[in-house]
């Protein structure tokens, strides 16, 4: 994925044919906010240390949305999350992928 200027990012075509299904992705979590328990939360590659001086690249984060009532207590190791993928094409301000209806569990 690329981001042109003006906030027009270029999907992939495989990524485009994974839009609105199902999919699963193993990663680490990164919250949102505080509290141990979240509705809520980022998904990254690897784990952040220091936000600041280890920031991700904006198009490896993930931000999943647990299923509706749901929440999750955070984890420091390797999850798997699976959720319906969305893809945003005009909000500089949101993330560029997000799970939503997720479920978490160890990875296989």
């Amino acid at each position: 994925t690329t981001i042109e200027r003006g906030f027009k990012p270029q999907f992939l075509p495989y990524l485009t044919q994974l839009e609105g299904k199902s999919v699963s992705l193993t990663g680490f979590m990164q919250p949102l906010g505080e509290g141990p328990d979240v509705s809520a939360f980022l998904l990254l590659e690897y784990q952040v240390g220091c936000w600041y001086c280890e920031s991700p690249e904006r198009i490896t984060i993930v931000q999943v949305e647990m299923g509706e009532g749901q929440t999750i207590a955070l984890r420091r190791g390797l999850v798997k999350v699976e959720g319906k993928l969305s893809m945003n094409r005009t909000d500089p301000e949101k993330f560029l992928y997000t799970l939503t209806d997720s479920t978490v569990r160890d990875p296989d």
